[in-house]
């Protein structure tokens, strides 16, 4: 699944210290995996990892940070381009 972060503000100041990485509002990511939390849903995210946290767990974002894609914009731009080419 491609997710589009929405929204890359308002994180907790006790979470910037376990944080290095961070999505950033606009741009895409594959969806690693869901992760079940106290706080809802989270992901981790191909493009993004950092260290594990001391309860062992790498920190995850909030599902309310992103919006779900079937494909990534630029591959289905390319692709179109290319189709049309083709067909041209």
């Amino acid at each position: 699944m491609v997710l589009e972060c929405i929204r890359d503000d308002g994180y907790a100041p006790e979470m910037m210290v376990w944080i290095e990485n961070f999505p950033v509002k606009g741009q895409y990511y594959y969806l690693r995996k869901r992760v079940h939390t106290s706080n809802g849903m989270g992901y981790l995210l191909d493009e993004i990892q950092n260290p594990v946290m001391p309860n062992g767990e790498e920190p995850n974002f909030h599902n309310s940070r992103f919006r779900a894609h079937d494909s990534m914009p630029e591959l289905e731009e390319s692709l179109t381009e290319q189709l049309e080419k083709v067909e041209g």
